[in-house]
């Protein structure tokens, strides 16, 4: 009743100033043609300078009554703007029924699915995962529940969802214990039934140890919906750092407590001796590339003469080391809670480009450090496949160090490709 009353005035208060701005254009006329006649026995300068003052005041007044028509206009279309598709009031001021019209299609044009996401909330389902449980990373049996330091495997969860409950866009989040952290596998994956259509997305948030599911409308079309995913995990070294059992507690969309068993963790490895090392994984975004590193020299041993070679398996295809991935580092190496890090990096890499030697296949290098005494190095690159690997394929390559003229060390590395997945049926 306020915002109607609050109309009225306003478009009352503008016919008002069109009728007065009418008097002022009137008097305005008048007060030019008393001008006339007055100067009829002035000179012709007296008459030009009062021409212009006329004109100048002419000017004065229209712009403000023009500003004054402005403004008023202005408000009424905000105040119709705050009116909220009220009914027309018949007013045949301008702009006024034009912006209620218009406000009125916008709304008409929103969509009808858009509108019904935005009524309903979606609802969060804790009562699906009906059973955890743990194996090695490739499926089989984990030797006595035990797993060292890295060792990572699979976590599986069964599922079934009740009919006529789970709608599309509803979720169900899984939540590591605090002892765990996630595998290599890519944060992304889905959920299918045996004939391809999606069930449900799956993301993997490393900083919350969480998986969300995100349902389909599959569960609304379909009855007795269930399954299993899978996932892989490791024990994380920065929370564990000692030996022990740890009770796999795994919480369901904040609120229900499922436990896969008790893994025993062999705990820090020992401190050991190392010349050369290499290590491997999976990029968390990109499913087709890959980064490798090779550590040199971390004991501190005095070394001359340092060549280093690194070559992909050759029964690996559809794979090539990417060049300009290439990263040189003079490091210091320090040992901590089981394993070597480096700290103090220096990017040393355009001083070895040019001692950078690649095979014609783009599967290996050879690169020649010289005499490096004591430091400490760290090197780093990528490789790309031309395909998407499937979870458990497995790519293979070694690096060799030689050093005082003689002496061979080797580093081999298997990179186990890993990746979550899961299957329904309804």
């Amino acid at each position: 009743m306020k915002k109607k009353i609050f109309i009225w005035i306003t478009t009352v208060l503008l016919i008002c100033s069109t009728i007065l701005t009418t008097v002022i254009s009137s008097n305005t006329n008048i007060a030019r043609a008393e001008g006339g006649k007055q100067g009829e026995n002035l000179t012709t300068s007296t008459k030009v300078q009062k021409n212009a003052v006329k004109k100048e005041t002419q000017g004065k007044n229209t712009e403000a009554t023009e500003k004054k028509v402005s403004d008023k206009v202005d408000n009424t279309a905000k105040t119709n703007k705050k009116a909220d598709n009220t009914a027309d009031l018949g007013v045949s001021a301008k702009g006024t029924t034009n912006i209620v019209s218009e406000k009125r299609g916008e709304t008409e044009n929103i969509s009808d699915n858009i509108i019904k996401s935005l009524a309903r909330n979606a609802a969060i389902h804790n009562d699906v995962i009906t059973k955890m449980y743990i194996k090695s990373y490739d499926g089989g049996t984990i030797p006595n529940n035990t797993v060292e330091m890295w060792r990572t495997f699979r976590v599986y969860a069964e599922f079934s969802l009740p009919n006529n409950k789970v709608k599309k866009d509803d979720t169900t989040t899984i939540k590591l214990p605090e002892q765990l952290t996630f595998g290599g596998s890519a944060i992304k994956f889905e959920v299918k039934d045996a004939d391809g259509n999606l069930v449900a997305n799956a993301v993997i948030d490393s900083a919350t140890k969480t998986i969300t599911l995100t349902y389909t409308d599959y569960p609304e079309k379909h009855s007795d919906v269930k399954g299993e995913l899978f996932f892989y995990a490791r024990v994380d070294e920065t929370r564990v750092k000692e030996e022990k059992n740890i009770d796999l507690k795994f919480t369901i969309s904040n609120d229900v407590t499922i436990s896969a068993g008790t893994l025993h963790y062999k705990g820090p490895n020992p401190k050991y001796h190392s010349i050369i090392e290499k290590v491997g994984w999976q990029d968390k975004d990109n499913k087709s590339l890959f980064h490798y590193s090779i550590a040199i020299n971390e004991s501190e041993e005095d070394l001359k003469g340092v060549r280093v070679q690194d070559r992909l398996d050759d029964n690996t295809y559809g794979v090539k080391m990417l060049q300009d991935t290439v990263r040189i580092y003079k490091v210091k190496w320090y040992w901590d809670n089981g394993h070597w890090k480096h700290k103090d990096d220096k990017d040393v890499t355009n001083n070895y480009k040019a001692k950078i030697k690649w095979d014609p296949d783009q599967k290996g290098f050879s690169l020649e450090l010289g005499d490096i005494g004591k430091e400490g190095y760290y090197i780093k690159y990528d490789i790309k496949a031309d395909y998407t690997p499937s979870d458990g394929e497995i790519f293979k390559n070694k690096a060799t160090l030689k050093y005082n003229g003689k002496i061979n060390t080797d580093a081999e590395f298997t990179l186990n490709y890993l990746a979550a997945g899961g299957k329904a049926e309804g």
